[in-house]
């Protein structure tokens, strides 16, 4: 009993002595007031420094405040990264709450306000399921492709290393996509993907003791991907094409010495210079182009005819937000002036000063990639805000955007669109207006081209006809301002009786009629032969009409073609 008794009380001695032992983590921890007070002296120090580093130099007052200042707004712009980045991964949570709950219309995602926008649900869990692979994949490039060229590059990168590469688990998501099936061509498939990516990867790289990083990125765009063309055997697309309508939004939350590059004035410039090297190879009229069969000529894909140019004749504004004020209490006028942006090509026009209704009746030019899907954006801005305002100068000097589809222009017979346009982000009452002339290209030569038909011709030996699939038609020449019918006729020369007319229906107020319609013409094949396939575009118009009724001609000399095996032309 006595032995037991012992044993306590040796545990009851040595239990104060372990408490304040070295082996005790806890012991070698200030406590919480004492790491307060370590770290408010800290921060002390941290801002008397400077203050005792100008006195030592003799350096002006002036300095000590235009420090104090850039540190502000370097300290806001890293605090509004943060939040924008917060608030876009709650979005990205769940879309349909956030839709329920009222989100402002600008952050909603495309399928809301666009009916032909469609959700892709599935995508995005297939994303989400590939997405850890994919950043084990790209983990490995970046230290064995990337790493060593940037080393080659120069000699004060022979340092460089990657410490850390982590893509997280936020992977991009497809908020919507929009597929084209009018005024495109059958042999092509044209996609727009709403892209969104807020991402929590990690990248860090030591550079001669240097540490830069990446730790948070937000990407905003619409991605194009034309597949074409279309083949009848595998892989049955000869190549993929990728490219953004516009400049894509990109911010970066910035980690390590990077972190300067947030500084007021750093940051305008360092984005710029981001988003100008992604446009340089991603925005259009540049783009990427990967082929999928062999063999496969990319030329023409990568580096296509522009089908045309706008010519934007900036009119007049209306209504205008007042941005000067003096002593932020009276209000004034604003110098508005514009910005014209149509992918990477911008515009500046002059600046009105002092007036809420300016009129400037300029002209400004551009050359047109992509007619559907492309906008046009006119962003007004005030020419010199206050100076209280200088670290937010776009922010606060906006007096307005408008976007407009050049698609609209399609619609009207000399495509052209003249009217007032009110302005997003400003007052209900204010107006630009603007007048918009979209001219197509054509090819120079002898004959000015009246347009295509694309034809598939063959022979069926089991029936013993000539089988003639009219596909459709497209850039057809409009013989009036009231647009055209077209309609297709064919005759198999040289009969040109009434009953051996093959024709179609008709295809109200387009130019680029479908028609997908077979015609078989029953002949043997030694007669077919000989014979000459006549077909003709036709606008169908009222018998008093003086409109010119045929819109093009061709014929096909049958005895050149190989019509067991068959063919499909433009």
């Amino acid at each position: 009993m006595g032995g037991g008794g012992g044993e306590p009380a040796a545990l009851g001695r040595g239990t104060p002595r372990s408490r304040g032992s070295a082996m005790d983590p806890a012991a070698s921890r200030p406590a919480a007031p004492q790491r307060a007070l370590l770290s408010s002296a800290g921060r002390a120090l941290l801002w008397l420094g400077p203050v005792y580093l100008a006195g030592y130099l003799g350096l002006s007052g002036s300095w000590l405040l235009l420090g104090l200042a850039l540190a502000l707004g370097w300290e806001r712009n890293r605090r509004g990264k943060r939040e924008r980045l917060a608030a876009a991964s709650v979005l990205l949570e769940d879309e349909r709450e956030a839709v329920r709950r009222g989100l402002a219309a600008r952050h909603l995602p495309a399928w809301v306000h666009f009916p032909d926008v469609e959700r892709v649900e599935w995508l995005n869990k297939v994303l989400e399921q590939a997405w850890p692979y994919f950043g084990t994949i790209m983990e490995k490039t970046f230290k064995e492709v990337l790493e060593p060229k940037i080393r080659a590059k120069s000699v004060h990168l022979k340092t460089c290393s990657f410490t850390k590469i982590q893509f997280g688990e936020k992977c991009p998501r497809i908020n919507g996509v929009k597929v084209y099936t009018k005024e495109i061509d059958r042999r092509q498939v044209i996609l727009d993907l709403q892209i969104c990516y807020v991402g929590d990867c990690e990248i860090h790289m030591d550079i001669s003791k240097f540490n830069l990083g990446v730790k948070g990125v937000q990407l905003y765009g619409t991605l194009r991907v034309i597949l074409e063309p279309l083949l009848t055997d595998a892989p049955f697309i000869g190549a993929v094409t990728l490219f953004f309508m516009q400049k894509p939004h990109l911010e970066f939350n910035w980690a390590g010495m990077s972190n300067l590059l947030d500084v007021p004035g750093i940051n305008v410039m360092s984005d710029s210079l981001i988003q100008d090297y992604i446009a340089a190879r991603l925005v259009l009229p540049n783009r990427i182009t990967v082929p999928l069969k062999k063999n496969m000529s990319i030329a023409q894909l990568r580096f296509p005819v522009p089908h045309g140019v706008i010519r934007v004749h900036l009119l007049e504004a209306e209504n205008l937000v007042q941005k000067d004020n003096f002593l932020g209490a009276i209000r004034g006028k604003s110098d508005p002036y514009a910005l014209l942006r149509l992918g990477t090509v911008q515009y500046r026009s002059k600046t009105i000063s002092r007036d809420l209704n300016p009129v400037w009746n300029e002209t400004f030019e551009f050359v047109v990639h992509e007619v559907l899907g492309q906008d046009l954006e006119v962003d007004l801005y005030d020419a010199d805000p206050d100076k209280d305002d200088f670290m937010d100068k776009d922010q606060d000097s906006s007096l307005g955007t408008s976007v407009v589809c050049l698609s609209h222009l399609l619609k009207d017979p000399n495509m052209t669109l003249d009217q007032r346009f009110q302005l997003d982000h400003s007052s209900s009452d204010s107006f630009i207006k603007i007048k918009l002339v979209l001219r197509v290209s054509c090819l120079l030569g002898t004959e000015m081209p009246l347009g295509e038909i694309q034809l598939t011709v063959r022979y069926a030996s089991i029936r013993q006809s000539l089988v003639v699939l009219v596909n459709g038609c497209r850039n057809l020449i409009p013989s009036s301002n009231r647009g055209v019918d077209p309609y297709v006729r064919i005759y198999l020369l040289p009969d040109r009786r009434w009953t051996s007319r093959k024709k179609t229906s008709v295809k109200k107020k387009t130019l680029n009629p479908q028609y997908d319609e077979k015609f078989e013409f029953f002949e043997s094949l030694e007669e077919v032969k000989k014979r000459t396939l006549d077909v003709a575009v036709k606008n169908s118009r009222p018998f008093i009409s003086q409109e010119k009724k045929e819109l093009g001609k061709v014929r096909i000399d049958l005895s050149q073609e190989d019509l067991i095996k068959g063919f499909t032309q433009w």
